[in-house]
């Protein structure tokens, strides 16, 4: 029986990382025999001493190439993980998941110099489509933008989100009153909203009102002096870095609600994460947004003043309770895996 080729190279940071190694942990608990090509800016995963065959590569155009040329027969399935489908026709069933919707809608609030670069990505995934059998994105709203930017007639598109909830996160989600602060969990991208958040808290201050907001941004970036910045001038934000999975449950313990201003996303882990741990969602009304979860109170996207407003409203104690409604597909997404060319 020939092992399944799960492509993974361009994935190296983020929610793509996390998502990365909850899959290599479920293939590996399921006995799947698998082949991981794992990009050589990846850090180790949590599950990579038990991983039988490890390929590591540039994430370059050449090397992988190389590689698919050298193994086009040698596989029973292939999952195009990183977004970029197989550079030639294999033998076997190749599905490819794309899961960074803004190479699919292009912002168009990033430097022109990124604009570029997505719209080169776009159209180089769109060159190779020949090559994969089907694409798999996480929602409706990412399968929308899919449908406008790639080929997919003929294609199949399977809608199959999954996720790692951890038990310690699940346990929170019990609403409490004692919880006061909010959150909004992720590194800073420029697209995340964090800008527009950081106005709205100054906003809400000016006007008397302090609640804590807590951010998890790299300590290196340019927007961590922002917020210090912001700090410095009485602003009651507390940005913890980078920090484990555990330290965030604690974080989401203490909050009552996150605030998600992302101006898009193909999933929105941090949404999902928040509901799980029994925060509450003031979001963005945007089609993600709505794709994936009930909020509890929504307000026009990139507007500080619109985000401020909101909390104030929530504040008031009237807004329903935010609900999830996705599903984690992991055991779906692996039984296409494993069933192959079957």
């Amino acid at each position: 029986m020939k092992p399944i080729l799960l492509d993974s190279l361009h994935i190296c940071m983020g929610g793509g990382k996390i998502l990365l190694d909850y899959l290599a942990t479920n293939l590996l608990n399921q006995n799947v025999d698998f082949v991981l090509l794992k990009d050589e800016r990846c850090p180790t995963l949590s599950c990579e001493k038990h991983i039988k065959k490890i390929v590591i590569l540039p994430p370059n155009i050449k090397s992988r190439n190389a590689y698919y040329t050298k193994h086009k027969n040698d596989f029973s399935f292939v999952l195009c993980f990183g977004n970029i489908p197989a550079p030639l026709k294999m033998s076997c069933k190749v599905y490819t998941y794309v899961h960074n919707v803004n190479l699919l809608k292009i912002p168009s609030d990033i430097p022109a110099k990124q604009r570029l670069m997505n719209w080169m990505k776009q159209k180089y995934i769109a060159g190779l489509a020949k090559n994969t059998d089907g694409w798999i994105v996480q929602t409706n709203n990412t399968k929308k933008c899919l449908i406008r930017a790639l080929p997919h007639k003929g294609k199949e598109i399977l809608l199959l989100p999954f996720y790692n909830v951890p038990q310690c996160s699940a346990k929170l989600n019990v609403y409490n009153k004692d919880r006061t602060d909010y959150i909004l969990a992720g590194d800073y991208t420029g697209t995340r909203g964090h800008d527009e958040l950081v106005e709205a808290w100054k906003i809400l201050h000016r006007h008397g009102y302090n609640r804590r907001l807590h951010l998890t941004l790299s300590n290196d970036s340019d927007f961590a002096r922002v917020v210090e910045k912001a700090v410095n001038d009485g602003i009651d934000i507390v940005n913890h870095g980078i920090i484990p999975f555990d330290d965030m449950t604690s974080l989401y313990g203490i909050c009552k609600a996150t605030v998600y201003p992302s101006h898009n996303e193909s999933l929105g882990l941090g949404i999902i994460e928040a509901i799980n741990a029994g925060c509450d969602v003031i979001g963005a009304d945007l089609p993600y947004l709505h794709s994936i979860c009930v909020p509890s109170i929504t307000f026009q996207a990139g507007n500080p003043e619109a985000i401020a407003n909101a909390v104030l409203m929530y504040e008031q104690n009237n807004s329903k309770k935010s609900k999830l409604t996705i599903n984690n597909e992991i055991d779906s997404l692996i039984r296409l895996m494993k069933n192959g060319n079957s």
